[in-house]
């Protein structure tokens, strides 16, 4: 009884940090800021220049002092669920760790110490120090939503986060930036490898073929917040719809969390449309599969509502449209008299042109790798035509290089601002398309069951149809590849996908259903 009576005691402190951790999120308010600053201001009598600074330091120490009683109340609520102690348990735990278990922590660690040592070495550039890190200069934080909802965007709430980064002078930043590839990382592992001995591969590929010049275009924080961290925040939403495939118990707290990161994650116009049509995609065929709704797809259809919400509110902002006047004329005054099919075009130059002639991405590299392994040991016809496309994207890389990008198929601009005629650009555009097709049929052929190639050959589609947006943009050329973030990581999805089916296949490792 006395073991309940904590165990019990345990849970409700643990609930009550959940709830002081969520109440005190308000301090990240500015506006909230401002009362609080103002009363101080009236006490003592003088103007408090820091104190915003400060208050958002002592939240932050709040919340780590929070999270770590958090966990050592669910410590001691386990220790007494076990019967032990804590020195018992920990030895226990050890002791039964696998080598699995090892390797993929021992990586781990490896991957957020180079992580950290990356980011500070990072400072703010761009947007970060001509925008964001003055914009409630002068004004309130009402006012600045106002005044951005109007006039700019309906980023909101990722404005919101973006302005407080830059209240703690680009640390808070630093580290949210870390935690956010970790998160990524650690849920690609999740969903994708089935051995966590393999996790390094994983982490290797994002440190190494990660865009990382991209995420800088516009200042660190500012691509960052805006591309990598709603990517991050989808995260759990992927995890927990391969929960419900698999038909693995949800808890409501993993699902009421998840919304919370997706209110932010479709904030980006991008990933509200990517995650519309992947969770709608996915809700029909579980109806395909099941012939009726179980109680876990109502998630899928709360996540197909709150997208489909977000769109509304994107579509409807006029920020948005004052936005694009005022990007045709800073960026493209030729935009608006492009016709559809030129529109088309543009997306399809600009993309694969980005991935095939390896300017300054190496994307591509681990998807042809595992592609070539995977075919090698399947089908010497597939095998030999995996060579000659892992050839072409090597070609397009040396002549690139060699005639300074004005090699025909690097050549990601329209007849009317390129050097060459219509008819060799949609030659161009064709050749570039057949390459791409030819890469989706030999993702669907690699793996070991159709049904898997097909699943990831559609991920796929989805992450181009993500980027393939910014071509009815006029920021096509001036945004630049920081938009592909997202097609990015769904290539790192299906290489992943794919290194785990063949191991699987090769050394027999057993694997969950994707």
């Amino acid at each position: 009884m006395k073991d309940e009576a904590v165990i019990k005691f345990m849970k409700v402190a643990m609930t009550l940090c959940v709830v002081f951790g969520m109440l005190s999120l308000v301090i990240f308010v500015p506006q909230v800021r401002e009362i609080i600053i103002g009363f101080g201001e009236s006490a003592v009598g003088h103007p408090l220049n820091q104190l915003s600074k400060a208050l958002i330091g002592l939240e932050v120490l709040f919340l780590m002092i929070v999270a770590a009683a958090f966990m050592l109340f669910k410590l001691i609520a386990f220790v007494f669920q076990q019967h032990t102690d804590v020195y018992t348990l920990f030895q226990s735990k050890l002791r039964t760790a696998t080598d699995d278990a090892w390797a993929h922590y021992v990586a781990l660690a490896v991957f957020v110490l180079v992580l950290c040592v990356l980011h500070f070495c990072l400072a703010p550039s761009g947007d970060d120090v001509n925008y964001f890190n003055h914009a409630l200069q002068g004004t309130t934080y009402l006012d600045f939503l106002k005044t951005r909802y109007e006039t700019w965007s309906s980023r909101l709430i990722i404005e919101t986060v973006l302005i407080n980064c830059y209240a703690l002078n680009f640390g808070l930043w630093r580290v949210l930036d870390v935690a956010a590839l970790v998160v990524i990382a650690e849920s690609l592992v999740y969903i994708c490898v089935p051995q966590k001995r393999y996790a390094v591969f994983v982490y290797t590929v994002i440190l190494l073929c990660t865009d990382w010049l991209a995420l800088e275009s516009a200042g660190w924080g500012a691509t960052t917040v805006n591309y990598l961290w709603p990517l991050a925040a989808s995260m759990p939403m992927f995890i927990i719809a391969k929960k419900i495939n698999n038909n693995l118990p949800i808890s409501k707290k993993a699902m009421a969390f998840s919304f919370l990161l997706l209110a932010f994650a479709i904030n980006q116009e991008q990933v509200a449309a990517w995650l519309f049509g992947l969770s709608l995609s996915f809700l029909l065929y579980r109806l395909a599969k099941n012939h009726r709704l179980t109680k876990n797809d109502i998630y899928i259809i709360d996540s197909v509502l709150i997208c489909a919400a977000a769109l509304v509110f994107t579509l409807s902002c006029p920020g948005n449209v004052h936005r694009f006047t005022a990007e045709v004329g800073n960026w493209f005054p030729q935009y608006p008299s492009l016709s559809l099919f030129e529109k088309l075009q543009l997306g399809i130059l600009t993309i694969f042109t980005y991935y095939f002639s390896l300017r300054v991405n190496v994307v591509i590299v681990p998807l042809c790798i595992m592609l070539t392994v995977a075919l090698r040991a399947k089908s010497k016809r597939l095998f030999i035509l995996q060579v000659i496309l892992d050839a072409f994207i090597l070609l397009n890389a040396v002549l690139w290089g060699v005639t300074k990008g004005k090699w025909l198929l690097a050549n990601n601009r329209l007849p009317q601002f390129a050097g060459f005629s219509k008819i060799v650009v949609l030659c161009e555009c064709a050749v570039l398309l057949i390459v791409a097709i030819a890469f989706l049929c030999q993702i669907i052929a690699a793996f070991s069951a159709k049904s898997k190639g097909l699943y990831n050959a559609f991920f796929l589609i989805a992450g181009f149809c993500s980027a393939f947006i910014i071509a009815f943009s006029p920021t096509v050329y001036a945004s630049g590849s920081r938009c592909y973030l997202f097609l990015s990581y769904t290539i790192f999805f299906v290489v992943f996908n794919l290194m785990s089916d063949y191991f699987t296949t090769k050394f027999g490792i057993p694997i969950m259903e994707n």
